[in-house]
C-alpha cells in the first residue's frame, strides 16, 4: 500500500464515507433497528413478542411465529403499545421501517 501521508490527517471516518485500503468509499447506510435495545419480551406461547426502545423513546415491536416475522413501530408511547402488543396490526420490515 501505498503512503498517503494525508491519512494520518484524518484518523477518524469522514461522516459517510470509510476506508476500504485503498480509497474512500460511501458507507451503507446503518441498520434501521441499530439504535435500539432490547426492553421487554414475551416467549411462552406460539407467537414470541420483542420489545425495544431507542434513547428519544421511539420503539418497535417484533411479533415472531414459527413461519413469519412482522413489525410494528412508533416515536412514543411504548408501555401503552407494550401492553397492547397482541392487538396491534404488524407488518413486513420494509413497509415498517
Amino acid at each position: 500500500m501505498a503512503d498517503f501521508p494525508w491519512i494520518k490527517a484524518f484518523p477518524h471516518p469522514v461522516a459517510g464515507y470509510g476506508w476500504d485500503g485503498s480509497d474512500w468509499v460511501p458507507s451503507p447506510p446503518p441498520n434501521p433497528t441499530s439504535y435500539y435495545c432490547l426492553s421487554d419480551k414475551e416467549t411462552g406461547g406460539a407467537t414470541e413478542y420483542y420489545g425495544y426502545l431507542n434513547k428519544d423513546g421511539g420503539w418497535y415491536i417484533l411479533e415472531l411465529t414459527t413461519t413469519t416475522a412482522r413489525y410494528i413501530k412508533g416515536d412514543s408511547d411504548y408501555t401503552t403499545n407494550w401492553t397492547g402488543r397482541a392487538l396491534l396490526v404488524y407488518n413486513y420490515f420494509d413497509l415498517i421501517f
